[in-house]
């Protein structure tokens, strides 16, 4: 029975039956990033979701922090049996590590789970009522790396979250290098989506080291908020940052030069749709076409970092480089697709890793 934590997922839903949608989020609204952003999708999703079904009555609940609210398990169990979810969707990869989500699943067949992690897309074996979204973003960091190259004069400072994702910032490295031969990247591992104070304290570490372009691959803005305030306290616009998780050039201004971001309100509305219509989808990668942004170079750019990132944006629209497999969609909707596939062996097989410097203290 709908809104029992049992509404059939894979059947027609009557009239005027209870609907709740959960959503997990790893962080809060606060981090002004991916929580943020996310939960701005969720709300206008459920705006259009409420509007194409009148006679069903849909409740959406969010649940801020998950990953730091101790037993995930229980804490999941806790959720579904206070709500009463009819689909839960996990906003982050982090939230179900360390959690048997199949057994959790198979417990609740009446249930939809959709877990955002590209690594589960590919696992055959997970519960009927499970199914997982990835992105695919290995070819929307090449231009802006691109980007970046075109910018610095001296360095570029990239903190990423966790080892595994080594390729992405290989292939950030690929653009930067195929714009500017000789800057150099300093890339460092943070060991979490999540580290404010680590952050703060590597985009600090990298202006210190002399590097003009910044980044910082977390749900929180702090590094992009290290740049603004030293460019202001300076009265330079010299330091640009790298935006992840959200268009942050809407928080922090012209000192962004570009962001990494995903449109996710029609993947949630889509998703939803599905779901009360009784077509919900098998597990997928998420294309750049379907919703990853890359907006235009800062208005305070040097013009060689527009050229650079038009330049890397063209070579993917015509497929001449194998490493790409999927498309790339501009802040105005405009999809630009190359030949190849978002095939996970696309992705690991052709692109090849490069060496980069590691940041030392």
């Amino acid at each position: 029975m709908a809104g029992t934590g049992g509404a059939a997922p894979w059947g027609t839903i009557p009239d005027n039956a209870n609907i709740t949608l959960c959503f997990l989020s790893p962080t809060d609204v606060d981090d002004l990033g991916w929580s943020f952003w996310h939960n701005k999708a969720r709300i206008e999703s459920y705006a259009r979701i409420v509007k194409m079904f009148p006679t069903l009555h849909i409740k959406s609940s969010w649940h801020p922090n998950f990953i730091s609210g101790g037993d995930k398990t229980q804490a999941l169990l806790a959720i579904i049996a206070a709500e009463k979810c009819d689909a839960v969707t996990s906003l982050s990869v982090s939230n179900y590590i360390g959690v048997d989500i199949d057994a959790i699943a198979n417990a609740h067949p009446n249930v939809q789970f959709t877990h955002f992690s590209r690594g589960d897309v590919y696992v055959t074996t997970h519960a009927d009522n499970f199914a997982a979204f990835g992105i695919d973003i290995e070819n929307a960091w090449y231009v802006l790396g691109a980007a970046a190259g075109g910018q610095s004069k001296t360095c570029v400072g990239f903190a990423y979250p966790v080892s595994t994702l080594k390729l992405a910032v290989n292939a950030f490295q690929r653009g930067m290098l195929s714009v500017n031969s000789k800057v150099k990247l300093y890339a460092t591992e943070l060991g979490s989506f999540y580290n404010p104070e680590g952050e703060t304290k590597m985009a600090e570490l990298f202006i210190e080291k002399g590097c003009d372009v910044i980044l910082s691959w977390t749900d929180t803005r702090r590094a992009a908020g290290v740049v603004h305030d030293y460019n202001k306290k300076n009265r330079s616009s010299g330091v640009f940052s790298i935006g992840y998780a959200a268009d942050v050039a809407t928080f922090t201004g012209d000192s962004v030069l570009s962001s990494l971001y995903l449109d996710i309100e029609d993947l949630l509305f889509n998703q939803t749709k599905d779901y009360l219509t009784g077509k919900y989808r098998t597990p997928h990668i998420v294309e750049i076409g379907q919703g990853i942004i890359v907006p235009r170079t800062s208005p305070a750019a040097d013009p060689a970092a527009t050229a650079g990132r038009e330049t890397a944006w063209n070579r993917v629209a015509s497929g001449a480089d194998d490493i790409f497999c999927s498309a790339i969609k501009n802040s105005t909707g405009h999809v630009v697709k190359p030949a190849g596939t978002s095939d996970e062996a696309c992705l690991r097989g052709k692109l090849r890793a490069t060496a980069f410097h590691h940041f030392e203290e």
